[in-house]
């Protein structure tokens, strides 16, 4: 998007930046996808050779973890808690951090039909995990990488269902009483 935004010159709303550098870089301005794919790739591909080391034979994965979680918690066997687990439990503090960097950390409280949304959402995806033998991280990064089927094929249809929800749920969809925020003219900017 940023990239066909640039090369037509549009207009875009985009804040004053606040700090210089390396921390505007990182924190203010939007990532491309490319070097955030790159870097994702980057990091997937060092999970497997340091997963190895520590006696974990797996990739970047967020259901096996969360599963060791619940296990430990219910039975208090110290062998569940590996890396993964420790990656899951990382996920929590270092958005935080990262948000509180970005000066974007926020309390926020949905209402009751986006909790209920969120809540079926999340159980929905719970139960295509289960059935697709691990999650959106673990089939697309992991289980593609070792071109398995079933990477491949819970890939698709991840991206078939997205691309199903998208079109019938985002497009269509208008809030009650939704209204176009105005924008200053002094937030915007030329895109090149």
């Amino acid at each position: 998007m940023w990239a066909q935004l640039w090369k037509s010159g549009q207009v875009v709303a985009r804040p004053a930046a606040r700090r210089s550098g390396l921390a505007h870089l990182l924190l203010e301005r939007p990532w491309s996808p490319y070097a955030s794919a790159i870097l994702v790739g980057v990091i997937a591909a060092a999970a497997y050779p340091l997963s190895n080391a520590t006696g974990r034979n797996s990739g970047l994965g967020i259901t096996t973890p969360s599963a060791n979680i619940v296990n430990f918690l219910a039975t208090g066997d110290a062998s569940r808690i590996d890396w993964g687990v420790l990656f899951v439990l990382g996920l929590i503090p270092g958005s935080y951090i990262a948000a509180k960097l970005a000066g974007e950390f926020r309390l926020r409280a949905p209402d009751a039909p986006t909790a209920i949304r969120a809540i079926a959402g999340g159980s929905l995806m719970g139960v295509g995990a289960a059935i697709a033998g691990g999650c959106t991280i673990g089939n697309a990064l992991v289980q593609t990488a070792l071109f398995s089927y079933q990477g491949w094929t819970a890939f698709l249809f991840t991206f078939l269902g997205v691309g199903f929800a998208a079109r019938f749920f985002v497009q269509t969809h208008r809030r009650a009483g939704a209204q176009a925020v105005p924008v200053a003219p002094s937030d915007l900017v030329r895109a090149n």
